[in-house]
């Protein structure tokens, strides 16, 4: 194919159904510039690129391509040719083996490297501070380990990083700072250990943030919570501690926040309600105490609110059923008492919802059965009405009786008083 038409600059061929293996004669067309294969069935090796020295865009992405570590080395090699070379895309095939050296070796105008969803081997890719133009690096889903080197601080372009889903340990480089244009960074399920580094704060532009299924401990770095348009927050499965701060309720734009199955404690802060973009609340597993804040019930876009299993106590927020967006709730294995609310999204909710809450109670005999808590029962209240009743005739008895004592008392001093001074005028 690459005999027949020289000349071609472009061939766009994604979302068919092509399979088999892609054609080495395709890669003689020596005035390609991009070559869009994604979405198709292609399997085998990917072909020697020797001959496309003016590839600006290649994309294999989305098919079944597999490699060796011989195969990657002749591969990457082979591009190092291609010195105008800005989109290399090869995600979501079968490619396996380690990254080779050589790949320090591509171009460095370079502006998108996406590798992920693949089988790759090996450590974090050397030499990749060269790539000053990088703004996509996309490596997750491999089998990738090793530490991530300070290098990556060079990328001073960098606006998508992914990591996340490899074997990468070790604590996270601080390093944040000079990547001041990263809009997306995740790191989550890997092994990584140690701090969040503060200056992932200095990333002003960060809407993402996911370094959940690690292994961080610390709390959560302050800068993280003035970060002005984060809305995504995924830090769970950490050993995370510390409470929550006031400046929680700055996060304005924030819809997801999962921080669950960490050690943090303290109480949820009143501010939450300023977190009003909040779609999905995650903060279940974790040493959370004192009282659900009537201001949770504030946040009317909130779809799911997790909050089991830690130590809150205290009432249901009445004011929770008001939330018209609210579809899934969970306040399971706490300490929670008084009767749980009748209306919104309580109507539908079931017993799992509530369980390990032995002070709760149901409105009625049907809500106690569905809920398998005790009725809140007519009695109780009546008797306790009664028994205050009691009280305070009882207070009010004690009391009367005591001032007419006293009275009493006074009169009698008065006329004793009264008979002294006739006796001592008579004599």
């Amino acid at each position: 194919m690459g005999f027949r038409l020289p000349k071609i600059e472009q061939l766009l061929l994604g979302q068919n159904h092509f399979r088999g293996s892609i054609p080495e004669s395709l890669f003689n067309a020596s005035s390609i510039q991009f070559l869009d294969l994604p979405s198709n069935q292609f399997q085998g090796s990917i072909p020697l690129l020797r001959n496309m020295n003016r590839l600006i865009h290649l994309n294999l992405g989305l098919n079944n391509l597999s490699s060796t570590t011989e195969q990657n080395f002749h591969f990457f090699e082979s591009l190092s040719n291609c010195t105008q070379l800005q989109d290399l895309i090869l995600n979501s095939n079968q490619l396996s083996g380690e990254l080779p050296h050589s790949l320090s070796n591509l171009s460095t105008v370079l502006i998108r490297f996406c590798i992920d969803n693949n089988l790759f081997t090996g450590s974090f890719p050397i030499g990749i501070e060269k790539f000053q133009n990088l703004m996509t690096m996309s490596i997750e889903r491999n089998f990738l380990t090793g530490p991530l080197p300070h290098s990556i601080g060079a990328l001073h372009n960098l606006q998508l990083l992914s990591l996340h889903i490899n074997n990468f340990f070790g604590e996270i480089p601080d390093v944040f700072g000079n990547l001041t244009k990263l809009f997306e960074l995740t790191m989550g399920a890997n092994q990584f250990s140690g701090k969040i580094p503060t200056t992932i704060g200095q990333c002003q532009r960060l809407s993402k943030l996911d370094l959940a299924w690690n292994s961080l401990v610390g709390t959560i770095p302050m800068e993280i919570f003035r970060l002005p348009i984060l809305n995504y927050l995924y830090l769970a499965r950490n050993y995370l501690n510390g409470s929550l701060p006031i400046e929680l309720g700055s996060m304005t734009k924030l819809e997801f926040m999962d921080i669950s199955d960490n050690r943090f404690s303290g109480n949820l802060p009143e501010t939450i309600q300023g977190c009003i973009s909040m779609r999905f609340l995650n903060l279940s597993r974790n040493n959370l105490t004192v009282f659900i804040p009537n201001s949770v019930g504030k946040l009317i876009a909130l779809e799911s609110l997790d909050l089991s299993l830690n130590n809150l106590s205290g009432p249901i927020p009445d004011n929770l059923e008001k939330i018209s967006a609210l579809q899934k709730l969970n306040l399971s294995f706490n300490d929670l008492e008084g009767q749980v609310p009748r209306n919104g999204v309580f109507i539908n909710l079931e017993w799992d919802s509530f369980q390990g809450n032995s002070k709760l109670c149901g409105n009625d005999k049907d809500a106690a059965q569905r809920l398998k808590v005790p009725e809140c029962s007519t009695r109780r209240k009546s008797s306790r009405h009664l028994s205050l009743k009691i009280i305070i005739v009882l207070v009010s008895s004690i009391v009367f009786t005591s001032a007419m004592f006293l009275i009493w008392v006074l009169i009698f001093l008065k006329k004793k008083k009264m008979h002294r001074g006739i006796s001592s005028h008579s004599i």
